[in-house]
């Protein structure tokens, strides 16, 4: 452990003989056996610490190689997408001009024409007019109007009469 050769060690033990003597010696081998052992546990505890920040360090180095590969990947994969995405913009930029175009457009359209007149409202117009224009003492001739007088005619000649049917919106025939 320290580097004590076997003939080292037995000067040593010489020494302490003499200078100790017979009587305690056995006492102070042994409190220097507990002592030399409590030394070596420290020692390994301290490399085996050593070894421990050595394999963190080795897990911070892989950590640290890991990081650089992903950051590597993910520019990559960027690179790519804008080398994809750069063409479709290049095709899609005309069709937004073109696209803003027709809204540009739409809008002049909208505010150069005038709104249509309602047509229902022109037919109404159209129809008061003539009724405007026609005498109030007249009745004017109708088809129903026809049609009662000849049904009348045919009732008192005894004849048959056929009266029109008329459908309705659901499909139902009445006669009229």
């Amino acid at each position: 452990m320290f580097g004590l050769s076997f003939s080292e060690i037995i000067i040593i033990a010489l020494v302490a003989l003499i200078v100790i003597g017979p009587e305690r010696l056995p006492k102070t081998a042994r409190a220097l056996g507990l002592l030399m052992g409590r030394a070596q546990r420290y020692v390994n505890d301290i490399k085996s610490d050593i070894e421990r920040e050595m394999h963190v360090d080795d897990i911070k180095k892989f950590k640290d190689e890991v990081a650089s590969n992903v950051s590597k990947a993910k520019s990559s994969v960027e690179g790519e997408i804008t080398s994809i995405t750069n063409p479709i913009k290049s095709i899609t930029n005309p069709l937004d001009t073109v696209k803003s175009e027709v809204k540009d457009l739409e809008q002049q359209l909208k505010g150069s024409l005038n709104p249509l007149p309602n047509l229902d409202s022109l037919k109404l117009d159209e129809a008061a007019k003539t009724a405007a224009s026609v005498p109030l003492t007249e009745a004017p001739k109708t088809v129903a109007s026809s049609a009662v007088s000849r049904g009348a005619a045919a009732v008192s000649a005894g004849a048959p009469v056929l009266l029109p049917r008329l459908v309705t919106g659901a499909g139902i025939e009445h006669n009229a």
